[in-house]
């Protein structure tokens, strides 16, 4: 374990849900700075811990890797 300014850190933060969500979002921020053109109707797209779901230019839900989305899938 390492220890910086007061604050203990070890191996297993870089694997907590928070830090992962903070990843997924990361990633989603980089997907939407490209102005994607998405389909008029519903449509998701997969990133490795979540799942974007839309319906035309607006962004619905999220979803967990396990649920299943609905829509024309997106790249």
């Amino acid at each position: 374990m390492k220890s910086t300014a007061g604050f203990t850190a070890n191996s297993h933060a870089a694997n907590s849900p928070s830090q992962s969500s903070a990843d997924q979002l990361g990633l989603l921020a980089d997907w939407l700075r490209t102005d994607p053109e998405v389909p008029a109707g519903q449509w998701f797209k997969k990133f490795s811990g979540l799942t974007v779901c839309g319906e035309g230019e607006f962004i619905k839900t999220f979803l967990q890797p396990e649920q299943i989305a609905t829509g024309e899938e997106w790249n």
